[in-house]
Order: structure tokens, then C-alpha cells, then sequence
């Protein structure tokens, strides 16, 4: 379940993009995957945080051609609802995921080039989505000078 957690919220895959990584699309020395776009069929590469990487590694190695999650977007909604009712959070979408990496790293001060490219967007008007949740710092920021 981490590394599915973790697919989403900080590599940031689309719930297609995580149940169709193969292992042969991970480079765990280079920290990095090679992800095929859910939507268009584009490829990126995606880096990896050591967290994941660790996940990873723990799960052993694999066949190129083996899932890393495997199964289907549906199946991995279906892991993470029963995840959050068994610790008594909301569910609120395997996407909600990927909009928590956005906004992790605009939070962090990355430009939404940056995160644009991290989340596959084509445009990078897309990633100002994340910056709108990350608003909360500005305001904090002002409120307390």
C-alpha cells in the first residue's frame, strides 16, 4: 500500500499510470521511472523521492514485464477506499493522490514549469490548479508580518 500511496501522492501517476508501471519502467540506482501518460500516450520520466525507492527495493526485484502494482484503476481505488476506512479517513479518489503531489511541491516553491513536468501536463496553465491549494502559505505568511 505505500508504494501505491506514494505512486500518487509524490511521484504524482494518474491511477492508469500506476496500475501500468512495470518494473522495467523503474530505475531504482537512477531514481527514476519512465511513465507512459494515461492521457495521450506521451512518455516522462519521473523522479523518484528516497522514500519511494526504499518502498520499492523492498518489494524485491521483479521481471521487466511484471506489475509493479498491476491490476486496474478501478482495483487500486477499490485498496485505497478500504486503506481509508480502515484508519478512518475520508476517501477522496485515487486522483486525490496526484493533486497532493501538485500541491506539495508548489508549496515547496517550485515553479508550476517544474511541477507541470514532474505531472506530465502539456500546458503548464494546468499545474496552476495546485497553486490555488497552496494559497494558505500566502496567506499565513502576510497574516503573521
Amino acid at each position: 500500500m505505500r508504494v501505491l500511496l506514494r505512486l500518487g501522492g509524490i511521484a504524482g501517476l494518474r491511477a492508469s499510470e500506476i496500475t501500468g508501471l512495470k518494473w522495467g519502467d523503474v530505475d531504482l540506482d537512477g531514481g527514476a521511472l519512465t511513465v507512459v501518460n494515461g492521457k495521450g500516450g506521451k512518455t516522462r520520466r519521473v523522479l523518484l523521492s528516497a522514500s519511494l525507492i526504499t518502498d520499492l527495493r523492498a518489494l524485491g526485484s521483479h521481471a521487466a514485464e511484471v506489475p509493479v502494482i498491476g491490476r486496474t484503476p478501478e482495483a487500486a481505488r477499490g485498496r485505497l477506499r478500504t486503506l481509508c476506512r480502515q484508519v478512518g479517513v475520508p476517501y477522496l479518489g485515487l486522483h486525490a493522490l496526484r493533486h497532493t503531489a501538485g500541491t506539495r511541491l508548489v508549496r515547496a516553491g517550485f515553479q508550476l514549469q517544474d511541477v507541470a513536468e514532474h505531472l506530465g501536463h502539456s500546458d503548464v496553465q494546468t499545474a496552476r490548479t495546485y497553486g490555488k491549494w497552496a494559497d494558505d502559505r500566502l496567506k499565513d505568511h502576510m497574516r503573521g508580518s
